[in-house]
């Protein structure tokens, strides 16, 4: 076989680990190979290692680039690999020695476009002989769609990139997700989707090192082997992706310089059936939701509607700064009440409890005040803008007369030049001319620039800072009726309530910083 292999290394701080990692990959049977050592802006001495290792073996490439994550070191060395096939090995992890040449002869042998082998997992240093395992239960070849399901599943395998050899077309249009945990979850199916065979070795190929304090990593081999909960299968049988439908736009973002989101409406949200191979049939899929309703609904029958809270979460006692407890009491009925006081030392917390409903209205008269400053303060933005624009305009209009005259200048000693060549014009007094015109130029394009300048420091403030509350503006407008105390008018406007003795109340809304800076103005 003379198919060119691409074993791609990302590299980041790992100077402990690289050396035995490069020498398996050197070492290796199968000698067609091209390492490609991808620095990710290592601060150690991990980049030098590298240089290192290229000096003593031309089958080794370094690249040295910015730090960009994982999933970008991967993507270049994807760009820079040239091999039939691609290879991902983790810079801590190990490869024995006929790792490549296995994977290879089964990729060739079945006529696969991607071949799995087992992983055997070891700690630190204590080399991978009686290490935790996870391997196939024997050597087979699958389709695509039964590959996705024992990804899925943990079954012999998951979705890890490393482990993996995969012909290189099957990358042509896929890459893995920028500064994204878990970069693999994203991006090996949608690789294995593009795959028509996919061959499966017991034996384990990939050395999985395991660092001690590691807790990424540990968190992730830990995930790989958990148990399967009653959550964990009824989210499963809700998730449409399993029928082969793409589900995107599922969440809202209803402030964009808060970090809060929430679920959009099903009307929202965007639907591409038969995106991807189904591991079910839509009837499967429908029938399961059937028994699901069966299972959830039977408490729910008759025309019985369940309350919305929308405080609840965000109401905290002012003194204990503990979220309060919602209960419905007797001669309240709904209400918050702070929880922990009683065993806090000197609290002067009282324990009174605050009824929802006038908890409510205090909340809405203050949502109602806070949006008319806003709308009040975007006013006196739109004036301030209106006043900049006339003074940006004049400035504009000088602007484009010294452009006039630069160019007019730029014509004449152009002009100058043809006097010269004609013979009409010595050299000496050439130079002086087209010096003169020079520094008439330069004049031009310095008061240019300070025009520009003056126009962005006049302008640009005083927009950015009314297209930043036209923001909160239009987000009232797109929540709806904020006298309807919605869920999304909640999360769209309201940080956290503070409630005090004698039904005092303090509101920290999220746009409130935003106002304070421009009434500091």
């Amino acid at each position: 076989m003379e198919e060119l292999v691409s074993i791609i290394v990302p590299v980041y701080n790992v100077e402990d680990y690289l050396t035995e990692c490069i020498e398996s990959a050197i070492k290796q049977t199968y000698h067609n190979l091209e390492i490609i050592l991808v620095d990710d802006g290592s601060t150690d001495t991990s980049g030098k290692i590298c240089d290192m290792y290229a000096c003593k073996d031309d089958r080794i490439k370094v690249f040295h680039k910015q730090n960009g994550g994982l999933s970008d070191a991967r993507n270049t060395g994807i760009e820079k690999a040239t091999g039939e096939y691609i290879y991902f090995l983790d810079s801590d992890d190990m490869l024995p020695t006929g790792a490549i040449e296995k994977m290879l002869n089964a990729c060739v042998q079945e006529d696969a476009d991607m071949a799995i082998a087992g992983v055997e997992k070891f700690v630190d240093d204590k080399l991978p002989q009686s290490s935790e395992k996870i391997e196939a239960e024997s050597d087979t070849t699958l389709d695509k769609t039964e590959t996705i399901r024992r990804m899925l599943l943990h079954d012999g395998f998951g979705h890890e990139a490393c482990g993996k050899l995969y012909r290189k077309d099957i990358w042509k249009h896929e890459r893995f997700p920028k500064g994204k945990l878990y970069e693999d979850y994203a991006t090996i199916y949608k690789i294995t989707c593009g795959c028509s065979r996919v061959t499966v070795l017991k034996e384990n190929l990939y050395w999985y090192r395991t660092r001690v304090g590691s807790i990424m990593k540990s968190k992730l081999w830990d995930l790989q082997r958990s148990h399967w909960t009653s959550g964990t299968v009824y989210h499963v049988l809700k998730n449409e992706k399993y029928k082969g439908t793409y589900v995107g736009a599922k969440f809202i973002m209803p402030v964009p310089c808060k970090h809060r989101v929430l679920r959009a409406p099903l009307e929202q949200q965007v639907r591409i059936e038969d995106s991807h191979a189904a591991i079910v049939t839509p009837e499967e899929f429908e029938q399961a939701q059937k028994v699901i309703m069966l299972q959830h609904g039977k408490h729910q029958a008759g025309n019985y509607t369940k309350h919305q809270y929308p405080l609840k979460g965000k109401v905290y006692c002012g003194y204990c700064q503990k979220l309060m407890k919602y209960r419905v009491l007797k001669k309240l009925g709904p209400s918050f009440n702070c929880r922990f006081s009683a065993t806090a030392v000197d609290s002067p917390c009282k324990r009174i409890p605050i009824s929802e409903e006038l908890l409510e209205e205090i909340v809405r008269n203050a949502l109602t005040a806070q949006i008319k400053q806003a709308e009040h303060i975007l006013e006196i933005l739109r004036e301030r803008e209106r006043k900049a624009l006339i003074c940006f305009s004049a400035l504009e209009r000088q602007e484009e007369k010294l452009s006039v005259e630069k160019a007019e200048i730029v014509k004449q000693r152009v002009a100058l030049y043809e006097q010269y060549a004609d013979g009409n014009m010595s050299k000496e007094e050439f130079i002086r001319q087209r010096a003169a015109y020079r520094v008439q130029e330069d004049e031009r394009m310095a008061q240019i620039q300070r025009l520009r300048t003056e126009k962005n420091r006049i302008f640009q403030p005083v927009k950015k800072d009314a297209d930043n509350l036209q923001t909160v503006v239009s987000a009232v407008e797109e929540s709806g009726d904020v006298m309807h105390l919605s869920q999304n008018v909640v999360e769209t406007f309201i940080d956290r309530i503070e409630v005090f003795n004698d039904e005092r109340v303090k509101i920290h809304f999220t746009f409130e910083d935003t106002l304070n800076s421009y009434e500091e103005k």
